[in-house]
C-alpha cells in the first residue's frame, strides 16, 4: 500500500511537470544546443546504474543553472531532438528536407508532447537498475524470461521495428534472436517484485490484450509501478486499433498456431 501511495504522489508531480514541458518546451527548443553543451560539461549519466550525477561544480551552482532546467525538460544527452527515426517516419519522410517549422513540430511532438519532461522524471525521481527480482505473478501466452514484460510493440508494412507507433502488430517470430524479445508484443499478465540501487522495494506491473474484431485488431496495454530496467516511474495505457488486412490476419493466425495452446 505504501508504494501505491508513493507512485501516486510521485504521478501527480510527473503529469504536473509534462503540462509544464508543453508551454516551456519552445524556449528549450530555442536552446537546445547550449543545454545540451552545458549538460555533457557538468553532468555525467552512469549508463550501468542508471544515475544522474554533477561532476565538478557545486549543486547549487548547477540548480540555478536555467540550462540545468532546460536539460530537465529535453530527452536526456543524445540530440535527436526530433525523435529516432521510426517516430513519425512517414511524415519525416514526407517533409525532408525540413523546413524550420517543421523541424520545430516534430522536436515538439517528440520532446515536448510524447517526453515532456523525461529527464525531469529521471532526475528526481529514477532510482536505478534493479536487484533481488521474484516474479510475485505470471500468466503470459508464451513463457518469458524473468525481466521481460506482457507489452505490446509493432511494425510497419516492410516489418522494420516502429516501437509503439506501428501499424501492424510485431510478434516474436518478428525478432531474430532471444535477445530481442523487448522488442515484441507479449500478451499476458505480469508482476515483478525488485530492489532499485536506492535500495527501495518496488513493483512492476504489466497487462497486455490482442483483441480481434471484424473491423481492426485492438490492442489494450497497461503498465505501471517502476520500471525494472532502470528503477524509473512508469506508466502506459493504450487502446490501441490496428490494420486488419490480410497481411494483419496472416501474422495473427500465425501467432496463434505457434503460441496458443
Amino acid at each position: 500500500m505504501s508504494n501505491i501511495i508513493v507512485y501516486i504522489g510521485i504521478m501527480l508531480i510527473v503529469w504536473f511537470a509534462r503540462l509544464i514541458a508543453l508551454f516551456i518546451y519552445p524556449i528549450v527548443f530555442l536552446f537546445r544546443r547550449n543545454i545540451l553543451n552545458f549538460a555533457f560539461k557538468n553532468i555525467k549519466e552512469d549508463f550501468i546504474n542508471h544515475q544522474y550525477s554533477i561532476k565538478k561544480l557545486p549543486k547549487w551552482k548547477i540548480y540555478i543553472n536555467p540550462l540545468f532546467w532546460g536539460f530537465l525538460f529535453t530527452t536526456g544527452f543524445n540530440s535527436e531532438y526530433e525523435g529516432p527515426v521510426w517516430y513519425l517516419k512517414e511524415l519525416k519522410e514526407k517533409w525532408k528536407p525540413y523546413s524550420k517549422l517543421q523541424f520545430f513540430w516534430l522536436c515538439y511532438r517528440w520532446q515536448g508532447i510524447r517526453n515532456g519532461a523525461w529527464t525531469f522524471t529521471e532526475w528526481f525521481f529514477r532510482e536505478g537498475t534493479v536487484t533481488d527480482v521474484t516474479i510475485k505473478y505470471e500468466n503470459t501466452v508464451e513463457p518469458l524470461p524473468l525481466l521481460i514484460m506482457p507489452y505490446a510493440k509493432f511494425k510497419d508494412g516492410n516489418g522494420e521495428y516502429r516501437d509503439n507507433s506501428g501499424p501492424y502488430i510485431r510478434y516474436s517470430f518478428d525478432v531474430d534472436n532471444k535477445y530481442q524479445d523487448w522488442m515484441c508484443t507479449h500478451e499476458g499478465k505480469k508482476i515483478l517484485i525488485f530492489k532499485t540501487y536506492k535500495k527501495k522495494e518496488r513493483f512492476e506491473y504489466a497487462l497486455c490484450k490482442i483483441i480481434e474484431t471484424k473491423l481492426f485488431f485492438l490492442v489494450l496495454e497497461i503498465i505501471f509501478g517502476w520500471d525494472w530496467w532502470d528503477g524509473n516511474i512508469i506508466f502506459h495505457f493504450k487502446l490501441m486499433p490496428k490494420i486488419r488486412d490480410y497481411k494483419a490476419i496472416a501474422d495473427y493466425r500465425k501467432y496463434k498456431r505457434l503460441y496458443y495452446k
